[in-house]
């Protein structure tokens, strides 16, 4: 059992190297000496199972409130060496400035920037923070999605309940929009949109941007002319592109738009007429409105452009990836 002179004797030699401390490492060297494995209060510890068993509590008690006061005085050493660390040093004006990264957009900011500018010189309204908790009966059902769809199983969808959940597409935008206003409407909406998805294309939330128009007079050829001119406009004048019949609830008739890159044809969009039973949905009659609607993915327009084939890169922060996208022939 310790008497009071071994426990004076401790405590003088812990606070006398305590004080010859002066740095983090010599603390750090201090705490391995005293409380390490081999350390001599952990030595002590060790000791106790030699006694006998009705003295190993009040043995173990003093161990205890000698570990508590020397680890109290420990952290209070490194608290103090802390701050004097963060004490500015004197500037010296003749050394050279400290290097510095000139920041850059993110390629997804990019990307979204490029379709907002593109789609609003042709007329089209920009609507952003439109509503990301959503209905079942907006998502689904106004869209003409039928209650057996895959898309509207668990597995694909956050529901927060039977009847709320995450949007998993901007498309239910168009309903938020026709209750403020009246046709003619072109409309762009950007957003986050949420499924129950992860692999090297796909994460569980990522960007949309839906675009409509409707009118009493709007034709195929207009969606197919402006569908045209954005993707020569964000890929350039070279590509070649092919027109795939597609299925899509909410539009009818419905295609995808590829665009051949390397020997591949590559899929980059999809769109199609609005559906009479989603105009009426909308509470506008299918005899005399018309209109066309389009979906984008911001992730894969990005990964197209750039060259990217892991979709999780976007989302790591990695500096020097980041910064690729203010050199000459990456910016939009």
């Amino acid at each position: 059992m310790l008497n009071a002179n071994e426990v004076q004797m401790l405590t003088s030699q812990w606070q006398q190297e305590l004080c010859a401390a002066k740095d983090r490492q010599a603390l750090q060297e201090l705490k391995v000496r005293y409380f390490g494995k081999k350390g001599l209060l952990s030595q002590k510890y060790h000791d106790m199972g030699l006694l006998p068993s009705a003295q190993r509590h009040h043995y173990g008690a003093q161990l205890n409130h000698l570990k508590t006061e020397f680890l109290t005085a420990l952290q209070t050493a490194l608290n103090t060496v802390n701050v004097s660390e963060l004490t500015p040093r004197k500037l010296d004006i003749h050394l050279p400035p400290p290097k510095s990264m000139l920041g850059a957009l993110h390629p997804l900011t990019l990307v979204i920037a490029f379709i907002k500018d593109f789609f609003r010189a042709r007329g089209f309204l920009i609507f952003e923070h439109t509503p990301e908790l959503e209905t079942t009966q907006i998502n689904f059902d106004a869209l003409n999605i039928a209650p057996g769809h895959p898309s509207r199983d668990p597995k694909d969808t956050f529901y927060l309940s039977n009847t709320t959940l995450l949007r998993t597409h901007t498309s239910p935008a168009q309903f938020h929009l026709m209750q403020r206003f009246k046709p003619p409407l072109a409309a762009l909406v950007p957003g986050v949109v949420y499924r129950r998805d992860q692999d090297k294309t796909h994460t569980p939330m990522f960007h949309q941007v839906e675009g409509f128009v409707i009118n009493q007079e709007v034709t195929w050829i207009e969606l197919l002319d402006v569908m045209h001119a954005f993707i020569y406009a964000f890929f350039g004048h070279d590509v070649q592109i092919r027109l795939r019949p597609s299925y899509f609830p909410f539009t009818e008739p419905s295609l995808e738009i590829d665009m051949k890159k390397d020997n591949c044809w590559l899929e980059v969009l999809g769109c199609g007429m609005i559906h009479p039973q989603v105009l009426t949905n909308m509470h506008l009659d299918p005899a005399v409105f018309q209109g066309f609607a389009f979906g984008l993915g911001v992730e894969r327009l990005a990964m197209l452009k750039y060259g990217v084939d892991d979709l999780s890169i976007f989302y790591k922060n990695n500096l020097w990836f980041l910064k690729q996208f203010t050199m000459p022939g990456f910016v939009l």
